[in-house]
């Protein structure tokens, strides 16, 4: 009744046919254009983590794997010198303080919030021509406690989240080290004292895994841009290469404050303010940027300055809502840079401590606020952030100290004054790029900027930058080897 009728295709049209389908595959595996929505940093698009792994392939993990192999650049560590750890110790400082009693704080324990916010670096703000780059947040600057002299370590975000969080000179994240753990961090401490520590982000778990790295640091809860987009509506229209919009991360930290059952230590970092930027709503217009701060932005000047208001202003938002809130008499904030503005040209000599320079803000309730000494123009850099919230949240806390003090406390050794960077360090005196054997003057003891003049080092500030690296690195492998040694014997 019906013919069966036989349909052959040329081998040519074969071919192109097979050529087209692996075409179409492989922009189906990319996504949207608009960012990458498969690589290693941001292959896990669900909150079900075995769908993560079904979207893997053995050749796409291969080849992820070679290139981290590739990346780890950090040489085996052997066993730290004992001996020498302790002789750099005396040249330098202990590598262990206490933290001042405070009777308040340890009963009544504040929830405690870190912001490590993306690229948020001064140097677009001395070029501002009185232009509000802060949005929102220049208002919570002029009310809160603002440090300006304040260098971030590192000049790339892994270096400061692993010296910030970690107390790790070395990045870690990608390293064979990758799942050691690491005593005496902040997170370690803050555990022991009943807090829950959450790392909050706006970009994703596996930028650099992270995540992982993280909850073997001994964090209690990872919430990135994954568990946001399914919380919050609007997510998707501010995705991007490196995550979503910071307004969800500070929508979600509100909330965790609020709804706390427990002191909470969260430590977050901001996504937004990366190249190639987000889509964010105009702040200002491309006639409107003074043509002095414009000839400095190196690449698309009008998203990276809308970008960088952005970021500033959905920080400021936070802030007055949080202040608005119940939660505001007993939570303690911190915010700073990670590091400095890309693609801003600087003057090498008068610049050369701007250019690295990033803000450090804190909020403090009045009634944590005991024995306060405020100067705006100390200088300070990421190794004293968390020995300044170790003052005010805890009492009499031993803790691992890299040359830190608290930044709202009295000067009690000169040896402490000092800020570091990977490119130079600098105290009250005047500002040395690395590897150098002259210093430069400052402007005024106001000031960041240099007037050009140098000056010869003596023999403890030549040598300052070796020493303090080799204790750096003495106590990394500390506490990444000996420690272990030490357990299994």
């Amino acid at each position: 009744m019906f013919e069966s009728t036989a349909f052959a295709l040329k081998p040519l049209t074969l071919i192109c046919l097979f050529l087209l389908f692996m075409v179409l595959y492989v922009l189906a595996l990319r996504g949207p254009f608009k960012y990458v929505a498969m690589n290693d940093a941001t292959y896990r698009f669900s909150h079900i983590e075995i769908f993560n792994a079904l979207a893997l392939n053995p050749i796409m993990s291969f080849i992820w794997a070679h290139k981290n192999y590739k990346r780890d650049m950090l040489d085996t560590f052997i066993a730290a010198d004992e001996h020498k750890m302790q002789l750099l110790q005396n040249q330098l400082f202990p590598l262990f303080a206490k933290s001042p009693k405070n009777e308040f704080a340890l009963a009544n324990k504040p929830h405690i919030m870190l912001n490590l916010m993306e690229s948020f670096g001064l140097q677009m703000l001395e070029h501002s021509n009185d232009i509000n780059l802060l949005g929102e947040l220049e208002k919570h600057f002029e009310e809160d406690f603002i440090f300006r002299r304040f260098l971030s370590f590192g000049n790339n975000t892994g270096p400061s989240l692993s010296m910030l969080f970690t107390y790790s000179p070395k990045v870690l994240l990608k390293s064979q080290y990758k799942k050691h753990y690491l005593a005496h961090t902040p997170i370690e401490l803050y555990k022991a004292q009943g807090y829950k520590v959450i790392f909050l982000t706006s970009g994703n778990r596996t930028w650099f895994d992270v995540g992982e790295f993280m909850e073997i640091q001994g964090v209690d809860e990872i919430i990135d841009e994954i568990i946001l987009s399914k919380e919050y509506k609007g997510v998707e229209k501010s995705r991007f290469a490196y995550g979503i919009g910071d307004e969800f991360m500070y929508k979600k930290a509100l909330e965790l404050l609020e709804n706390a059952q427990q002191p909470l230590l969260i430590l977050a970092l901001t996504a937004a303010n990366h190249s190639p930027y987000p889509n964010v709503y105009e702040s200002i217009s491309t006639e409107s940027i003074p043509p002095n701060l414009l000839k400095h932005i190196t690449r698309k000047p009008y998203k990276a300055l809308n970008t960088y208001i952005y970021a500033n202003n959905e920080f400021g938002k936070f802030l007055s809502a949080f202040k608005n809130s119940w939660v505001k008499d007993k939570t303690i904030i911190a915010a700073t840079g990670d590091h400095r503005m890309r693609d801003f040209t600087i003057d090498s000599i008068k610049e050369s401590a701007l250019a690295y320079s990033v803000p450090l803000y804190l909020y403090v309730p009045s009634s944590y606020q005991h024995n306060i000494v405020y100067d705006a123009f100390r200088v300070g850099s990421h190794k004293d952030i968390f020995p300044t919230l170790y003052a005010l949240s805890l009492s009499e806390v031993e803790y691992l100290n890299l040359g830190g003090r608290n930044m709202l406390g009295t000067k009690e050794n000169d040896k402490y004054e000092f800020a570091y960077n990977q490119a130079l360090w600098l105290d009250e005196k005047g500002i040395y790029p690395l590897h150098s054997d002259r210093g430069y003057a400052y402007e005024n003891p106001q000031s960041l900027l240099s007037n050009g003049e140098h000056f010869a080092l003596d023999e403890y500030h030549l040598h300052f930058p070796k020493l303090y690296d080799e204790l750096n690195e003495q106590q990394l492998r500390f506490r990444l080897i000996n420690m272990h040694q030490h357990k299994q014997d």
